[in-house]
């Protein structure tokens, strides 16, 4: 199911770590019910996996990026708002309007990207959360083609190969097929 998280060990062992029929809410991992994973990004050293998950809400294709805490085992919603509109830069994060979301990477400063595209329009962009100061803001502004630097690339990557990177020079590089 793609709404469904495994750890699987070395020797091929799956097991489920969240459940069918739970409800999309903060608190343990054994009780999460995702809906449909559409991203996923490790942060190693704090051992904190974040989730992009979405669901269609009748005005759009609604994320929420989910923060689970992998030694205790606690999820919380870490940004993205279903009943908020707002798409604007320096929105705080959990009031924030998140669409169609696509790949996570967290950068060397911090910060979690994502290419979304709204569902007005169709119109995509880069965006990421401020690991400082929590709020939603853009790195790569809407556009409504493909020329726009790449952003839609990323949203529409399907493929594993597709990522944001962060090569030493630290300027971010959308990799894609």
């Amino acid at each position: 199911s793609n709404g469904s998280l495994y750890r699987i060990t070395p020797a091929g062992q799956a097991t489920r770590l969240d459940r069918t029929g739970g409800f999309p809410a903060d608190g343990p991992l054994s009780a999460m019910s995702f809906n449909r994973v559409m991203g996923l990004e490790l942060d190693e050293a704090n051992q904190v996996l974040y989730v992009t998950d979405g669901a269609s809400t009748g005005g759009g294709a609604r994320v929420i990026l989910w923060r689970i805490d992998l030694t205790s085992q606690m999820v919380e919603r870490y940004a993205g708002a279903p009943s908020t509109s707002s798409f604007a830069d320096g929105t705080p994060r959990l009031n924030a309007r998140i669409e169609n979301a696509g790949p996570l990477t967290l950068g060397p400063d911090g910060n979690l990207y994502f290419g979304a595209r709204t569902s007005v329009g169709g119109r995509a962009a880069l965006r990421y959360i401020d690991g400082v100061s929590g709020t939603f803001e853009t790195l790569i502004p809407e556009a409504s083609d493909s020329s726009s630097c790449g952003a839609l690339a990323l949203f529409d990557c399907s493929a594993p190969t597709c990522a944001l990177v962060f090569p030493p020079t630290g300027d971010p590089v959308i990799v894609g097929t």
